[in-house]
Formats: structure tokens, C-alpha cells, sequence
């Protein structure tokens, strides 16, 4: 953990303007309005900026960044892969004593809420809000309430208007016997139903809308949240979107509010579509949105396991059973925002969709996604029923006993894929290995690539000599396959002259005196103008962040050898110019000489 204020080292000129950043340029847009209306807005400002300094100081940059990727310790520096990107050499550098992060490979950088709000797509509000939670400090009254008033109504009324939709299957539930009846009959309890909110859509092609018109709720608000659509042909007005369906609301993972519905028919309807879930909305982000989270958190992080499940009535059942740590995507496959989201919280990622082809067809696709992101996947191995839901119908206990102990993917794959293949020969074993050694080579651990190969050379009976070198022909004849969703590392690392004005900057207050003397030393295009800005109290914010990763990567040095070493630096190249310049009056008279004896 950095330093306080007062103990930490000598803020270099880069790091002193970087670090009020996010006060000077955050605090202007989201406090503005309060400022302009608040007669006690100075002492307001002055707390926020003391507690935004604290929130930083407190922050373990290293250990947060380390949530995402394996970092390492380098000189006086902490590097690591990119958390943004899949690399294949450590681009990201992080500087504990400034608490700054920069990315070599895109060119950019920032403190610890800049790192959060990119890493997890949050808002300024929101990172403060995760990196306080995670600092266990509370946010002083009034913090960031300036955000747009208009767009802070709109959430909120949509909330509401999700809250009373519940209310209203609900209460739709209790008249209709035949849902209850089917709740029942899949071993839904009354306190499981009352605590997942579960519901009937009615009966009635309007009755949610009429509901909600009568309780205040505008037909925009209706049709933004999705719980009805506007009618197409056969009327006018607005059609109910889960009328005849159990109903089950989507909640926000941190405060547990509803923000979306998902439904599915009753045994024998004849509504199309099984299952339909709530369009998108302000609130509702599918990809970035797992059913149950806000119950599961907390178990997710004791466990330190997650078990990602296919549908609403696995993880309602699952938990229902005792085993609180599952959760579902909202109708999507795994997505690399799910991943981001989960890996705050463990590392132990499970998968178990359903037996059937198309949910093993997903556990294929998110056991790779995971194995691009730097993570092992792991396998819930569901023998007794189709589903999680099923198997907690069935035996409660085998479903307890396989969520606890989930199984390495890798491995699962192993043996899974040689059942299939081997009965079909030598072009059988073949097929084994290509479909085997596709997803091993994803991995980042060469100990677990050895342990798998180990066990496929088990199962075929082959020397394990042998089978390392069809994996090693393997990987020279097919390419990596690439993460989608990941760009490419494009490493740019400083040159000798930018680190040379790095140097200066960490040691700003001694340096300032050899700029004059520096400056016009320097080739280096970049350098020059930075080192001219700093000359002129003028860095722009661009500037700031480049200036910040120059100084990443100059070693440590006492002021005093850094000065020394300044001085030495404009000896030799005031000498090499010098010399560059005889030789060039020397080439320029010797031509002048040549011209002469020609005439």
C-alpha cells in the first residue's frame, strides 16, 4: 500500500498534475451544477478533493491490478501483460510510489479509478464507488449526486416502474393456480418464490400497462423498460410483452434492484418462444448483466468459485439447495464483459450448461473464451438430468457434491473427447489430438499442458515422448487462434532522449536548472516539445500521461547522481556537436577547395 500524503516520496512534475486529474477534470462535470447552486460549494469541492486523495493514497495499485493479471516486480516498477489485451510480452507497467499505471502497448495510462473505469466499463461515480468498497471507506454525503439530473430521474423511474411490474406479477401469481401449481410441482418453496420475486404475466393482452398507466408510469417510460411493446397490427395502444408466462426479474448485482424480467411458457401453451427475455434498456445490459449475482456475490468470493449456469431455474433451484454461488448469463452466451465482472471476484470460473448439444456446444465456446482471457475453465459434470434445475429435483445432495467440486476443463476434455474417438481407429486417436491440443494450447500454465499430456499419452497408450511431438507439430503447423475481442499489442517504448527528460521530471526541483542547457541538446521530436511544456508550466493532459511512462522506465538514482549524470549527458553531446560541426566546416572547406581546383 502507497505512503500517505506527507511520507510518500517527492511527487515528480508528471505525477504531481497527473495525480489531480480525475479532481480537476472528474469534479468539474459531475459537480458543476452543485457547485453553482450550493452557497457552502467551496468547503464541498475542498472535501471531495481530500477524499479523492485518500481513496488513491489508500489504494494497493499493485493488488488491484493484480485482480486482473499476474504481476510481477520489476526494479523499482510492477509489470504485467495487459489486463486490456492478450499479449504475449508484458506491456503494462505500474508505479506503487505515484500510483500511476501506464500501457506501453496503447499508449495510455492513469491512477487507479482511471484504471477501473476502462477495466470495467464503469463511470467516474462508479469507479469511486468499487475502488471505496474495496478500501472499506465510506463516501461522503452529497459525493457526485451533480451527475445530469435528467438522467438520474429516467433510472430511478425505471426502477420504480421495474418495482411495480413486479409487484403486479406477483400479486397475478396468487390468482393463478395452474403457475402455482407448476412452482410447486418443481419444488419451489413459498419463501423461494416471495424471495426471487417470481410472477405471472396474466392473462389480460394489456393488464401490466393499464397497471402501470393507473400508477403514474408515462407509455415512453413503459415502452423504454421493455415490459411492453407497441402493437405492430390488431389495435392500437401498447401489448403486454409477458402476458401467460412465469415470470422471474433480473436484479442489479449491487443493490439488488429489479431491471429487467425474464419468462418462459407454461406446459402446454401455444406461445411462441420458450423462453423471451426484456429487450435492453438504461439499466439492462445483457452482456454485461448475470442472473443472480446480487445473491450470489458473497458466496462467490468465500467459495472462491463461480458456476455459471444456462438458465434462470438452475441458479433459482441451486440456491434454493444451499449452493448460493451460481449464476446465469440473461440469454447470451459467456461474454468477455461476464469474465471481467466474475474475476474481481475469484479466478475459479465453473461452467454448467445443459447436456444437450447446444449447451455443449456453449461449454466448448466459454471454456475458450476463458482460456483467451488467461483463466482455467472448469466443468460441472451433470450425469443425473439435463440441467442443474433437474438434478436438484432429483438428488440434492449429488448436486451439492458436484457444484463443490468442479472439474478442471482441460482434463474433462481429455477424457471427454476420447470416449468419442476411441473406437474409430488410428484417424479416431488423430482427430483426438487435434481437438484436444486445439484448447491445451491456450493455456498460460506449462505445468498443466504437461499434466494433460501426460494423461492423453495414458489413455492412448502412447509414449509420452510421442504424443509431445504431435503436440509440437501441432502447434507449428496451425496457428494460435486470436481472443475476438482483444487488439493486438503495438509496444512503443521511449527512447534514450525521452527517458533522459523522465529523469528530469522525477527530479523536476534540481533538473529545471540543465533545461535551458538541455533543451536545444535534444533531437527527439516528442522530448523536445514535452520538455519545452514543462519548461513553460504548459503540459497538456496528452503529454502528462506519455511524460508518466517515460519515467517508468528510468532506474533508480539519487538526485544527486541524477544530476551528476545531466551534467555528464550535456558535456557529451555539447562535445558531440562540436565535434559534428568541425567536421562539417572541415567537409565543407575541403569541398570548397576541390571546387577551386576544378576551376
Amino acid at each position: 500500500m502507497r505512503g500517505s500524503a506527507v511520507s510518500r516520496p517527492c511527487i515528480t512534475y508528471a505525477a504531481r498534475t497527473f495525480l489531480q486529474r480525475e479532481t480537476r477534470q472528474h469534479e468539474a462535470t459531475h459537480q458543476k451544477e452543485h457547485l453553482h447552486h450550493n452557497p457552502f460549494c467551496a468547503t464541498f469541492k475542498q472535501m471531495s478533493d481530500r477524499f479523492l486523495e485518500e481513496l488513491k493514497d489508500r489504494t494497493d495499485l499493485v493488488a488491484l491490478v493484480g485482480r486482473y493479471a499476474q504481476v510481477k516486480k520489476t526494479g523499482k516498477n510492477y509489470s504485467c501483460k495487459s489486463p486490456f489485451r492478450n499479449e504475449k510480452t508484458p506491456s503494462f507497467s505500474i508505479s506503487p510510489d505515484r500510483g500511476l499505471w501506464y500501457d506501453f502497448g496503447a499508449s495510455e495510462g492513469g491512477d487507479a479509478l482511471r484504471f477501473l473505469e476502462k477495466i470495467e466499463s464503469l463511470s467516474f461515480s462508479e469507479a469511486v464507488e468499487m475502488l471505496a468498497g474495496i478500501n472499506n471507506m465510506t463516501i461522503p454525503d452529497g459525493f457526485g449526486q451533480s451527475q445530469n439530473p435528467q438522467k438520474k430521474e429516467q433510472k430511478q423511474g425505471l426502477v420504480a416502474l421495474h418495482k411495480a411490474a413486479v409487484s403486479f406479477f406477483q400479486d397475478q401469481l396468487k390468482t393463478e393456480k395452474t403457475a402455482m401449481e407448476y412452482l410447486q410441482n418443481r419444488g419451489m418453496t413459498a419463501k423461494t418464490i416471495e424471495n426471487w420475486g417470481i410472477g405471472f404475466g396474466g392473462n389480460s393482452a394489456d393488464g401490466l400497462t393499464q397497471h402501470l398507466i393507473k400508477n403514474g408510469f408515462k407509455p415512453h417510460q413503459i415502452k423504454q423498460s421493455g415490459v411492453a411493446y407497441t402493437r405492430e397490427y390488431g389495435g392500437d395502444g401498447m401489448k403486454d410483452r409477458f402476458t401467460e408466462r412465469i415470470i422471474t426479474p433480473v436484479f442489479e448485482p449491487k443493490n439488488g434492484d429489479p431491471i429487467a424480467f425474464s419468462a418462459r411458457i407454461m406446459p402446454g401453451s401455444t406461445l411462441k418462444g420458450k423462453y423471451i427475455n426484456s429487450p435492453e434498456n438504461p439499466l439492462y445490459v445483457k452482456s454485461k448483466t448475470l442472473f443472480g449475482l446480487h445473491a450470489a456475490r458473497r458466496s462467490i468470493i468465500t467459495k472462491d468459485l463461480a458456476v455459471v449456469a444456462e438458465g434462470n431455474f438452475d441458479v433459482i433451484s441451486a440456491h434454493q439447495a444451499g449452493c448460493d454461488w451460481v449464476i446465469a448469463t440473461c440469454g447470451t452466451a459467456l461474454t468477455e464483459d461476464h469474465i471481467r465482472i466474475l474475476r474481481r471476484m475469484t479466478k475459479r470460473i465453473a461452467l454448467a450448461f445443459d447436456t444437450d448439444m447446444a449447451g455443449k456446444k456453449a461449454t466448448l465456446r466459454a471454456a475458450e473464451l476463458l482460456l483467451k482471457s488467461g483463466l482455467t475453465p472448469y466443468i460441472i459434470s451433470i450425469e443425473s438430468g439435463k440441467d442443474l434445475d433437474e438434478l436438484a429435483q432429483k438428488d440434492p445432495t449429488e448436486l451439492k457434491k458436484v457444484l463443490i467440486e468442479p472439474i478442471n476443463g482441460l482434463e474433462y476434455f481429455c477424457k471427454q473427447f476420447y470416449a468419442k474417438a476411441k473406437n474409430a481407429g488410428l484417424e479416431g486417436e488423430k482427430a483426438y489430438f487435434r481437438n484436444l491440443f486445439y484448447y491445451v494450447r491456450l493455456s498460460s500454465s506449462p505445468i498443466e499442458i504437461d499434466e494433460i499430456i501426460t494423461k492423453a499419452a495414458q489413455l492412448t497408450s502412447r509414449p509420452k515422448a510421442v504424443v509431445e511431438r504431435e503436440y509440437a507439430q501441432y502447434n507449428a503447423k496451425t496457428p494460435l487462434p486470436k481472443a475476438r475481442f482483444i487488439a493486438p499489442t503495438n509496444k512503443t517504448m521511449p527512447s534514450p532522449e525521452q527517458k533522459i527528460v523522465g529523469e528530469m521530471s522525477l527530479h523536476w526541483g534540481s533538473a529545471i536548472e540543465l533545461a535551458d542547457a538541455i533543451l536545444p541538446l535534444l533531437e527527439d521530436e516528442k522530448a523536445q516539445q514535452i520538455l519545452s511544456a514543462m519548461m513553460a508550466e504548459n503540459v497538456i493532459e496528452e503529454q502528462k500521461i506519455m511524460l508518466t511512462s517515460w519515467e517508468m522506465m528510468v532506474p533508480d538514482a539519487t538526485e544527486k547522481n541524477v544530476v551528476e549524470g545531466l551534467h555528464q549527458w550535456i558535456q557529451r553531446m555539447t562535445a558531440a556537436k562540436e565535434r559534428a560541426a568541425s567536421s562539417a566546416a572541415a567537409l565543407a572547406q575541403f569541398q570548397q577547395k576541390q571546387d577551386n581546383t576544378q576551376e
